[in-house]
């Protein structure tokens, strides 16, 4: 967004002809529910009420209730006339500061259009029970903002999602045989032998012992589809909790999403409906502390909070998706875990006999593909964390430097953008990856 254009300097002297020449020919036009118009004033929109200047000085502040239409237009008041004869009237810089505050003034309160009306209070939205309605699988609030097409992109995506998650959910095991035999133990028996008369010598019988496990897959509880392809039982219920963990992960991401932009919108419902000409140009002054505070609790608030909506929004869902990915990231680290503790080791009893001693051996050592496993999850884990500190570091930079009014001339932007393609394929299949660029763009 772009500062607002202000009267330059050489254009001052034909605005003080106008405010010395001419009486209030236009203003804000302020009707009442009483019937009552207010003409010849000045109004700021607050949450909710109406803050009135008059030409005398006096400021009164009228519920939103109370007003029926409101039409904002630039106000042109006559000067003050000297006290004494001998005094001089406003200098230049005091009408031209006079200007810009006017200026400025119309553009705030017409930032979404020049005419408007309050919404009743029986019509207005409870923000947060617009959210938590934007947390119902198919439902979203925007349906009691009017907003359909996007509340029916919701409805369909989350549908979608929600039936995926509850496939997986609800799925039931099939056997499908036995499969390789793994080694569970192994029992070494020696025997003393004289092969030639007067020596002697020893070897070793191995017997290993076998653990025969059957093949699982699973089949998806509502589709009847195969959802994890046939494996041992371990193989089979790593990668079932990992497509559980992905699926869910979504689900959670487009009803958070959803919530929150519904959040918004309720907000937005509550300040009533504009019409008229609008000023796209005005950013809301705000402080930079301000935008950060709210940034450090919520990335892309204080953007938002600052007037960079959209900007705000990518954040917003940056932020959603990156702590999704830590989720997932986390329930896989569990997942590992869990099948480290019940597999810890591998090894056997190994029972040597030499002459004249009998040895009782029992070897174990660390199961390295568990193990292995385990430290990948961990690994990855912490990176997820890495890069979300990253991301949240970046976007309080962007709140506090490039975001908001005084900020808009340097002209910097930091927008994250997600990207989802092909890396590569092997026969038929292709694997995806998703990725998370930041990009910084500079106009000089």
């Amino acid at each position: 967004m772009k500062r607002i254009k202000l009267i330059p300097k050489k254009a001052y002297l034909g605005i003080i002809v106008l405010f010395v020449q001419s009486v209030s020919i236009h203003s804000d036009t302020i009707s009442l529910k009483n019937g009552k118009v207010l003409n010849n004033v000045k109004s700021i929109i607050e949450k909710s009420s109406v803050k009135v200047k008059y030409e005398n000085g006096k400021i009164e502040n009228i519920p939103k209730s109370d007003i029926k239409s409101l039409k904002v237009l630039s106000v042109k008041w006559k000067p003050d006339a000297p006290a004494n004869p001998g005094d001089q009237g406003p200098s230049v810089e005091e009408l031209a500061k006079e200007a810009d505050e006017e200026a400025e003034r119309v553009a705030e309160a017409s930032v979404k259009g020049s005419e408007f009306t309050p919404r009743p209070e029986e019509d207005e939205i409870n923000p947060w029970g617009n959210f938590g309605l934007g947390l119902i699988p198919g439902y979203s609030g925007l349906y009691r903002t009017e907003d359909t097409k996007t509340a029916i992109s919701f409805s369909v995506l989350e549908s979608i999602a929600f039936l995926y998650a509850y496939d997986l959910y609800s799925v039931k095991p099939v056997k499908f045989g036995y499969g390789g035999l793994e080694s569970g133990a192994a029992v070494a028996i020696g025997s003393s032998i004289s092969p030639n008369q007067g020596s002697a010598g020893s070897f070793l019988t191995f017997f290993g012992i076998y653990n025969a496990e059957t093949y699982i897959g699973f089949e998806g509880g509502l589709s009847g589809r195969t959802v994890v392809s046939p494996a041992l039982p371990e193989s089979s219920l790593r990668a079932l909790s990992t497509r559980r963990n992905t699926a869910y992960g979504v689900l959670g991401f487009l009803l958070l999403t959803d919530g929150i932009i519904s959040y918004f919108s309720a907000d937005a419902w509550n300040e009533g409906t504009f019409g008229g000409e609008s000023s796209p140009d005005f950013v809301r002054p705000t402080t930079p502390w301000s935008r950060t505070l709210r940034s450090m609790f919520l990335p892309g608030w204080g953007q938002v909070y600052g007037g960079d909506k959209w900007k705000g929004y990518s954040w917003m869902v940056g932020g959603i998706g990156l702590l999704g990915n830590i989720g997932a990231k986390e329930a896989s680290v569990i997942a590992a875990r869990t099948a480290y503790q019940k597999n810890p080791s591998i090894g056997g009893v190994f029972l040597t006999s030499l002459p004249n001693n009998l040895n009782l051996v029992v070897a174990n050592s660390i199961s390295e593909p568990a193990y292995q496993k385990l430290q990948t999850a961990v690994q990855q884990r912490n990176l997820a964390w890495s890069l979300y500190g990253v991301f949240w570091a970046l976007n309080l930079v962007d709140a506090y430097f490039f975001s908001g009014k005084e900020s808009t001339e340097q002209q910097v932007t930091i927008l994250p953008k997600f990207d989802y393609q092909p890396v590569a394929q092997i026969g038929n299949a292709i694997t995806w990856e998703q990725y998370l660029e930041l990009q910084c763009n500079i106009q000089f």
